[in-house]
């Protein structure tokens, strides 16, 4: 029984290639595959933060670094959030002041801390921006590792504003060659 089933396996992964491969190579084109392309730069959905100190509960220590990520409502909101730092930054201090992150078994408790930082950060920009906010433990890099795999990993609003301007410029140069 397994014999039958091992051919009927092989048997379907040939006839899936040769479906795939069949049509790919009548076509004949010479255009480069959008793979090969670099992709056209969009806004992204979520900003990272630079990882800051923020207060805990902890017998040790006062304070522990975080990384934070902010996904806004709308592309068009990133822009006002990359302006506002300062007062997103404040938001964040001023609820993790009355009530800091707890830790337990020298781990931060981060359950619902991305929870209690979304109302004042979305108030603090003006409401309607927000999404959600996500918190990770320690300093991570910036676009590098792991990170600069997400979809959204960009240098914080660094990058956000370097891509906007080369965006800018590039439509700028096409309409002035046409």
């Amino acid at each position: 029984m397994s014999q039958k089933l091992t051919f009927t396996c092989i048997s379907l992964i040939l006839a899936l290639s040769i479906v795939v491969l069949i049509p790919a190579q009548a076509s004949g084109s010479t255009e480069k595959s959008p793979i090969e392309d670099e992709p056209e730069w969009v806004v992204p959905s979520h900003i990272q933060l630079s990882p800051m100190m923020v207060p805990i509960i902890s017998k040790k220590t006062s304070t522990a670094v975080v990384s934070m990520f902010i996904q806004v409502t709308s592309k068009e909101h990133v822009g006002d959030v990359c302006r506002r730092l300062p007062r997103i930054r404040d938001a964040i201090l001023r609820t993790l002041s009355r009530s800091p992150i707890p830790v337990h078994r020298n781990k931060l408790v981060l359950k619902d801390v991305s929870g209690r930082l979304t109302m004042p950060i979305d108030r603090a920009l003006g409401g309607g921006m927000v999404h959600s906010v996500y918190v990770v433990p320690g300093a991570l890099q910036m676009n590098t590792g792991s990170v600069s795999r997400l979809p959204f990993a960009s240098n914080g609003c660094k990058t956000i504003r370097k891509k906007q301007a080369e965006a800018i410029k590039a439509k700028q140069k096409a309409q002035e060659g046409k």
